[in-house]
């Protein structure tokens, strides 16, 4: 434990009694009087209180050493707007990264960078450019193979009756070479 720190922590902490709490002993303490006279000056005070107003215009100038003025008024419970103003810096909760899984040119105004949205709302619209030809074209290709399909089972039946002689031609063509 480091002594220092609670030290001047302790420190801190008797002084600010003494200011808030104590405050007339500091006062009278740096003026230089005893303790007799604060006392003295105490009960001369209440004494003056009790007189009431008509000494009030007597004697104002202030006692001797002892420079004391004092102001009252008359409270009144009333409604103040007050506001307090914070200038501070916000930060989300959570992020999102969006990335596009094709690349183009955005043709719409994209949203603001931080803007709320909600799912499937469109952040932006990319330029369609060549793609709906690419997609026509891809389209009629699938129809085109579709189209295929009875053609290439046709072959497919052709080559498997085909097979059975291929493989007793192969097996004639291993039985004529000559053996080492």
């Amino acid at each position: 434990m480091r002594l220092f720190p609670i030290l001047t922590a302790l420190l801190v902490v008797a002084g600010l009694y003494l200011l808030l709490f104590e405050r007339q002993v500091v006062l009278d303490f740096a003026r230089g009087a005893t303790q007799t006279e604060t006392v003295a000056t105490a009960e001369t005070g209440a004494a003056r209180g009790a007189e009431g107003a008509e000494d009030a215009g007597a004697d104002d100038a202030p006692a001797a050493g002892h420079p004391v003025s004092v102001v009252a008024i008359r409270s009144q419970a009333r409604r103040i707007d007050s506001a307090i103003r914070l200038f501070g810096r916000t930060e989300a909760s959570r992020q999102v990264t969006v990335r596009a899984e094709i690349s183009g040119r955005v043709i719409s105004e994209p949203r603001r960078k931080g803007a709320r949205v909600e799912a499937g709302e469109t952040l932006c619209e990319l330029d369609p450019g060549t793609r709906q030809i690419a997609l026509a074209e891809a389209r009629a290709r699938l129809l085109e193979a579709r189209a295929r399909i009875p053609e290439a089972e046709a072959r497919l039946s052709e080559a498997e009756s085909r097979l059975p002689a291929a493989r007793a031609a192969l097996a004639e063509a291993e039985a004529r070479l000559p053996t080492a």
